[in-house]
């Protein structure tokens, strides 16, 4: 930290010290409160999630859940005592806790950086953790050698759009895509991008068993993270491969669209469409009086021009069932985004029947 070693052992009076000093930046604060909390007498630690699919919620965690994870974690991806780690995640959230856990119970050198979308990373690093808002900025911004100097890189907390998964292919580095949640404490498995061999599915870490609920939902039994009872998501999945130890998320049961009698899944459209609109949208729903949920294409804009309208007219086209193609848009601006970057859908939808503008495809 700061460029210089600091052992276990000296942490809970650097904590106690940093917190006091007015130098301490508000991020820095939070760092320094979670090791202190870390290392207190304490068994559990207080979590909120992250809110992208409702309101947040407070978790109480017990410690050593957590330091399986770290272990689970330090095994697949090889890390070990001494690699240097880089932070540069907020620690409001798990990812960025989880961060310091790893560095704590696996003996790694940690050094943080303020958490932004373009985040200093200023020297080579063994291993650091971004989110997908993060490596899309860096790479936009012209910094792609910055993502070379981390020799492990590991991107969650949402989807890799398509155009982003191929542009990583190309780099030198290790770069995994991880799937988990708050409650997992981080990721119960992982994927490889930019291996030869990869097959874009993802794979769980040792003692995680899976299994599809009633909606094709993934239901995860990981014993050592979430305890003896098995955790049911609202993430729709595919197995692949013997026992279901491959698998890919396809979307989400509380995004499901109703249209006309029709189950859609919007994530499905939204890959398809990605690679032909060259501008941030989602898929969503707005009431019919006839089809119950009409499909809509959300873009972040004040208005379509006309030669907007036309571009997602032809790319809507693309999709060769019907019954899948937006009927219509809405331009609202801004998008609403939760702490960690990802869009709140249903409260957008709702500020765009307020405010936004519609067109018809």
């Amino acid at each position: 930290m700061e460029g210089k070693r600091i052992y276990r052992k000296d942490l809970p009076d650097l904590c106690m010290k940093k917190k006091k000093d007015p130098e301490t930046g508000p991020y820095e604060q939070e760092i320094f409160a979670f090791i202190q909390d870390f290392l207190s007498p304490g068994k559990t630690i207080r979590l909120r999630t992250s809110g992208s699919t409702g309101t947040p919620r407070k978790l109480v965690v017990r410690k050593e859940r957590m330091i399986t994870s770290a272990r689970m974690t330090g095994d697949f991806l090889g890390l070990k005592a001494g690699d240097k780690s880089l932070l540069a995640l907020p620690v409001t959230y798990i990812a960025g806790k989880m961060m310091i856990v790893r560095a704590l119970v696996l003996g790694l050198d940690l050094w943080f950086t303020r958490p932004s979308s373009t985040p200093e990373i200023d020297q080579d690093y063994d291993f650091s953790a971004l989110t997908p808002m993060q490596v899309t900025q860096l790479l936009q911004t012209g910094n792609r050698d910055k993502l070379t100097r981390i020799k492990t890189l590991l991107i969650g907390g949402g989807p890799l759009p398509h155009s982003l998964e191929s542009r990583l292919r190309s780099l030198p580095n290790r770069i995994f895509h991880s799937y988990g949640m708050t409650e997992t404490l981080s990721h119960i498995a992982m994927r490889r991008i930019n291996d030869p061999g990869s097959t874009g599915w993802f794979s769980p870490l040792p003692d995680i068993f899976l299994l599809s609920g009633r909606q094709q939902n993934l239901v995860i039994y990981a014993p050592g993270i979430v305890g003896k009872k098995a955790l049911v998501t609202h993430d729709v999945v595919e197995f692949s491969g013997k026992d279901n130890r491959l698998f890919k998320i396809l979307g989400r049961t509380d995004y499901i669209i109703n249209s006309g009698g029709i189950k859609i899944l919007p994530e499905e459209i939204e890959r398809k469409l990605e690679s032909r609109i060259p501008f941030p949208f989602f898929i969503g729903s707005i009431p019919d009086d006839i089809l119950g949920e009409k499909i809509t294409l959300f873009t972040e804009s004040g208005k379509l021009s006309p030669k907007e309208r036309a571009d997602i007219r032809q790319a809507v086209l693309s999709i060769t069932d019907p019954h899948r193609r937006p009927r219509t848009a809405m331009a609202v601006y801004p998008f609403l985004y939760t702490e960690s970057g990802k869009i709140k859908r249903k409260e957008t939808i709702q500020k765009a029947l307020q405010s936004g503008s519609l067109y018809d495809l």
